[in-house]
């Protein structure tokens, strides 16, 4: 997934992460699976939380000042990013790559946790199809004139392995919540736990702007 460089607005950016992360919520509420327990809870703020800033991270803004001829196209070879590593020692392209795997993995290690009753395979292409998602809609508004995004097989790739590395992370034994780490408002309040989420959202919108930018 590429980013724009020369058209960085993270106040944008963290305004249509929020708008994302309601969305989400709306039909988390629509579904009714606000009755979930304390911990089931946290992990789909979490999931949430993170698919949220993925997508903001990846699709917006979308400035005016960004429109005119892409001059870029479409990378439909894979590993290219390593042959632009290794031969031009980018390392923008690196830290993109870096970046794009770390993306991943909270969304595979949640997605896990809240999709107990999906195998691995299942999951696996529920990341890929994420990422395609992402890739797509990017391919349209390169399309529409937003010049700095393109679509790039080798993002799929590195966004699959981060889910993957998620997904095996999942399986080790730890828990991130534990029942007395939870203060008891919040056990009244459950729309803390949500509140937290995009609060969490907001921070890392923030610190992804100034590290890719």
């Amino acid at each position: 997934m590429d980013f724009c460089f020369d058209c960085a607005a993270p106040d944008y950016q963290i305004t249509t992460g929020i708008l994302i992360y309601i969305g989400l919520y709306i039909l988390l509420w629509l579904f009714k699976v606000r009755h979930l327990d304390i911990k089931h809870r946290f992990y789909v703020a979490m999931l949430f939380c993170f698919t949220a800033v993925a997508l903001d991270l990846t699709l917006f803004p979308l400035s005016k000042y960004s429109m005119g001829e892409n001059t870029f196209a479409p990378n439909l070879e894979f590993f290219r990013f390593i042959t632009e590593i290794l031969t031009y020692r980018s390392w923008q392209v690196l830290k993109l790559t870096v970046f794009n795997v770390l993306l991943f993995i909270p969304i595979g290690y949640y997605g896990k946790k809240v999709f107990k009753t999906l195998n691995n395979f299942k999951l696996i292409l529920l990341f890929l199809m994420f990422s395609l998602f992402i890739e797509t809609t990017q391919a349209l508004c390169s399309w529409l004139g937003y010049s700095y995004r393109i679509f790039d097989v080798d993002d799929l790739m590195v966004n699959v392995l981060g889910g993957i590395i998620g997904l095996i992370l999942a399986y080790i034994p730890f828990k991130i919540v534990k029942r007395w780490m939870v203060p008891p408002f919040v056990i009244k309040y459950p729309i803390i736990i949500d509140l937290f989420g995009l609060v969490l959202m907001i921070v890392m919108c923030y610190l992804g702007n100034h590290i890719i930018y």
